[in-house]
């Protein structure tokens, strides 16, 4: 005789839905609704998708794309179980209440065989998949949410200080799907003109996001399905001829390099028990300007504007652009403040949509020039005043996010200090009382460390054989 929870036979199947947050090229899916009674279940443990760790935004990101999943799964005849407890736990009185013999998820980073990703898996027709439900018991016994959950509830909360978001991030498969044509588009136009990685080669810092970086990193969107969109449209456009110069994804390739690094490796995101990362002698913790310096870094006061208004987009959105990333941790690490990158990584995780630990750990080595670097030189630093007034000649992007600043004449808004008091009050901000003086001068700060870098290398250079003075 069929039982409730299994009808014409099936065999119960539990989805674990862990990063993986689609129905759209989810080969762990896929095989879980083959022949089966599917009950899509996602945990709140305090560890699955980053969630131990992680600002309003981020959590607010992750629920919107478990609403998005339950939405289009009530559209098919199913639901998403939101529960919360220990996997164990849960698995254990979800397995004597319905007798699951299939547990299926996808792993955290797959490390395929070199060559090209596989195309995306097919989808999965609905029509033909049976959906399982929970008794009353059992969702009290697993700590069911008979709603997709609110930040508050788990005690986030916007951080008043730094006002609402001026650009909303909307998490979940539909709006990630939506952005991936809006960027397809954008990038076949870019094709057509022979320009390749346009959001490299012209920066918009004010302009719509365009990235995917945190669909991707929630798995809201597929990577393959973004590799291989890519790639036929160039092809289409191009007739197969590859790029001379460029890779097309490279960004894509530079995320699964730094994944593969970091496998087993549990060191990745630390320096002195990481056996890729170089040891550099960075402030230490007892310096009386360590905790000063980054204070100043994380509420953006260090008193160049374009740092600030990195610091503080990332604080009130969640997000900023790939280059203002490099700048501010250059800035923080080996630039200016020669903070150690493991602080930068963990406000950065804390903060960010798109903070994935091995990416995220990874770009930090590589900015601070502590590992993924072919030669140990340190001969190009990023200036926090150029840099901002090269991507942003206006200075929009300061006036957007550093509002003191707003009435400032374009020749002193990227050096305020620079501006005679006359000038200062007109614009109704006085460095030092209304808008704070720079916390160090740019120019003598990184020649120094240059010099103590440059030092360090040839160190470690040295020849084994050689004797080395402590």
């Amino acid at each position: 005789m069929d039982t409730p929870n299994s009808p014409n036979n099936k065999e119960v199947a539990v989805h674990w839905f862990r990063h993986g947050l689609r129905l759209h090229d989810n080969p762990a899916l896929f095989e879980a609704s083959l022949n089966s009674v599917l009950y899509p279940v996602f945990i709140f443990d305090g560890e699955t998708a980053g969630t131990m760790h992680i600002g309003y935004n981020r959590f607010r990101f992750l629920l919107e794309c478990l609403a998005d999943l339950d939405r289009q799964l009530k559209s098919h005849g199913g639901q998403l179980f939101i529960v919360q407890g220990s996997p164990i736990s849960i698995f254990q009185k979800l397995k004597r209440e319905l007798n699951f013999t299939k547990l299926c998820f996808e792993q955290d980073c797959e490390l395929q065989v070199l060559g090209l990703p596989p195309r995306p898996k097919e989808d999965i027709d609905f029509r033909h998949v049976t959906f399982g439900t929970m008794s009353e018991s059992l969702q009290r016994e697993v700590s069911l949410f008979q709603t997709v959950p609110k930040p508050e509830q788990f005690h986030k909360y916007p951080e008043m200080d730094f006002g609402d978001p001026l650009i909303r991030w909307l998490g979940g498969e539909t709006e990630a799907l939506i952005k991936l044509n809006e960027r397809l588009s954008q990038e076949i136009e870019s094709f057509k003109s022979g320009v390749y990685l346009s959001n490299q080669v012209s920066p918009d810092l004010t302009g719509p996001p365009t990235s995917q970086s945190a669909a991707l990193k929630f798995g809201c969107l597929s990577v393959r399905r973004f590799y291989w969109a890519l790639h036929d449209h160039f092809n289409t456009i191009h007739e197969g001829r590859p790029p001379s110069h460029f890779n097309i994804t490279g960004q894509l390739i530079w995320r699964e390099y730094f994944y593969t690094m970091s496998a087993h490796n549990p060191y990745y995101d630390q320096m002195e028990k990481n056996p890729i990362c170089l040891n550099i002698p960075w402030l230490p913790e007892s310096h009386p300007n360590k905790e000063k310096y980054l204070n100043a870094w994380k509420n953006g006061q260090t008193g160049y504007p374009f740092i600030d208004a990195v610091m503080r987009q990332l604080r009130r959105e969640g997000w900023v652009h790939h280059v203002a990333r490099n700048a501010v941790a250059c800035f923080l690490t080996r630039g200016d403040l020669w903070i150690n990158w493991e602080d930068g990584v963990r406000h950065f995780f804390y903060y960010l949509l798109d903070a994935d630990w091995s990416v995220n750990a990874g770009n930090w080595m590589w900015v601070s020039s502590s590992a993924f670097e072919q030669l140990l030189d340190c001969t190009y630093c990023v200036c926090p005043v150029n840099f901002g007034r090269r991507l942003d000649p206006d200075g929009i992007y300061i006036k957007r996010y550093v509002p003191e600043l707003r009435q400032f004449p374009i020749q002193y808004i990227y050096e305020p200090w620079k501006a005679p008091l006359g000038v200062q009050e007109k614009a109704n901000c006085i460095i030092s009382k209304d808008y704070p003086e720079r916390i160090v001068n740019h120019v003598q700060a990184s020649l120094e460390n240059k010099q103590v870098l440059l030092l360090y290398y040839s160190y470690i250079k040295a020849p084994v054989s050689q004797e080395r003075e402590s």
